[in-house]
């Protein structure tokens, strides 16, 4: 979740966030949420103003606010081994677990990074 700075702004979730709010995101399938026992996301990006990229292809990030994305659309967890977890460094990391944590949202991640984000 998030958008990569060489990515054009217009098209990005960023703009699409700041035109139509969190409720966009999920206004299709958030009825279907709210009926079932457990909806997990795979967060792909992280939740950070961190400015230190990471050198690889793609890295996604957005403000840490956009966890209302998934705690207003009734998803209650999110996994983050994947490889964007770190895209912008622990520190990227340590801000998104922050900020699903005070959204709600349990989180989904290995034991070697339960134990890094500590």
């Amino acid at each position: 979740m998030g958008t990569d700075e060489n990515f054009s702004y217009s098209t990005s979730l960023n703009a699409y966030y700041e035109s139509y709010g969190a409720d966009y995101f999920f206004q299709n399938v958030r009825s279907i949420f709210q009926k079932d026992v457990l909806s997990i996301v795979n967060m792909e990006g992280t939740l950070t103003d961190e400015t230190a990229r990471e050198a690889k292809a793609f890295a996604f990030k957005a403000p840490a606010k956009y966890a209302a994305i998934l705690s207003g659309s009734s998803i209650e967890a999110a996994n983050l081994a994947n490889n964007h977890s770190h895209d912008y460094g622990k520190k990227s990391y340590t801000d998104t677990i922050s900020a699903l944590d005070d959204a709600g949202i349990c989180l989904l991640y290995t034991s070697d990074a339960a134990d890094e984000a500590r």
